[in-house]
This record gives C-alpha cells, sequence and structure tokens, in this order.
C-alpha cells in the first residue's frame, strides 16, 4: 500500500503548494505521517480494504487481498472522530506513510523539484 498511499498524499502535496519549491514540501513533509493520513486520506475517504478490490492489490498469506479504494460518501466526514480510532487498516497507511515519505522526505522532496521540468505550481507532470 505504500506507493498507493504515499502517490495519493504527494499528489496533495503538489496541489496545495502555491510553489513546490524543496525547502516548501520539506515543510509540507515535516506534518507527519499520522496527521497527513488521517488529513488527506482518511478524511477524503481513501482507506485499506478487502471489500470491493475485486482481485487487484496486495495478497496476504491467508489469501485475502487487500487494496486501497476511495469511498465518495466517507462516514469520517460525518464522524472525523473516526479518524482517531485505532483500526490495522488505518494504522496500515499510516506505517506506509512513515517507511515511505517519512524515512525518505528529503530524498522525495529533491526528487521532486530535479523531475519537476518546469511545470508551473499546481499542473499535472507526467
Amino acid at each position: 500500500f505504500a506507493c498507493r498511499a504515499c502517490q495519493q498524499l504527494l499528489n496533495t502535496l503538489w496541489e496545495e503548494l502555491v510553489e513546490p519549491t524543496v525547502q516548501a514540501m520539506e515543510r509540507w513533509l515535516a506534518t507527519g505521517c499520522v496527521a497527513s493520513v488521517r488529513k488527506h486520506l482518511m478524511m477524503q475517504g481513501w482507506s485499506v480494504t478487502d471489500d470491493g478490490c475485486e482481485g487487484a492489490g496486495f495478497r496476504s498469506s491467508d489469501g485475502t487481498v487487500w487494496c486501497l479504494l476511495q469511498d465518495p460518501a466517507p462516514e469520517v466526514v460525518i464522524q472525523p472522530e473516526l479518524a482517531e480510532e485505532y483500526d490495522p487498516a488505518k494504522d496500515a497507511l499510516i506505517l506506509a506513510c512513515e517507511r515511505t515519505l517519512g524515512a525518505n522526505a528529503a530524498r522525495v522532496a529533491a526528487f521532486l523539484h530535479a523531475q519537476r521540468n518546469g511545470t508551473r505550481a499546481r499542473q499535472r507532470n507526467e
């Protein structure tokens, strides 16, 4: 889930920053994974689930397929306190962030800046 969860977080970073300099990206990433995952993934309906994956995703040792999906009308928007409750699936999102973006924030910011290729702020560069 690390790639998909962090991809969504980096999409949000790119959309929010007025000017994505290395320093601005490092500041955004320094917010930390717990706060970022709750705000930018959980509150936007993203969750790790074994429901609706339809074969796509990560197959666990017991054969269950897990994936990252977005609910367009998440219950957490109505009840924000749900983002604070412990759940192994929520913890997986935070752990994925910590092991990738959290552990490599400076490298990620430098890489994104180097790959920008003149793309203006808040525009996609794919």
